[in-house]
């Protein structure tokens, strides 16, 4: 599932992108990954939150110094299933 996470305000020289999170109700956890289209690949990881609570910021590492991202784009984050849980059958002692 792709939520949307918000816009790229900048590029910072060492290539991580401040985001200006669109609903501050709705912050994912870090280590999520980040697309800029909906069934995009993944572009980065989400690895921290800044700002105050009311009006935060997200930085984003990019897997690639490549990528070419400018200011204003739209970002999605994709949300993680949650892991099952596995139960152990154990042998009962007699």
């Amino acid at each position: 599932m792709i939520r949307p996470l918000g816009k790229v305000l900048h590029v910072t020289p060492s290539k991580l992108l401040v985001v200006k999170i669109a609903n501050p109700k709705n912050i994912p956890p870090l280590g999520v990954s980040i697309t800029i289209g909906k069934g995009d690949r993944s572009i980065g990881k989400l690895i921290d939150i800044i700002g105050p609570i009311t009006n935060p910021y997200g930085v984003v590492k990019l897997i690639s110094k490549d990528l070419e991202i400018e200011s204003g784009t739209d970002v999605f984050f994709i949300v993680p299933r949650p892991r099952r849980r596995r139960f152990i059958k154990r042998r009962r002692r007699r």
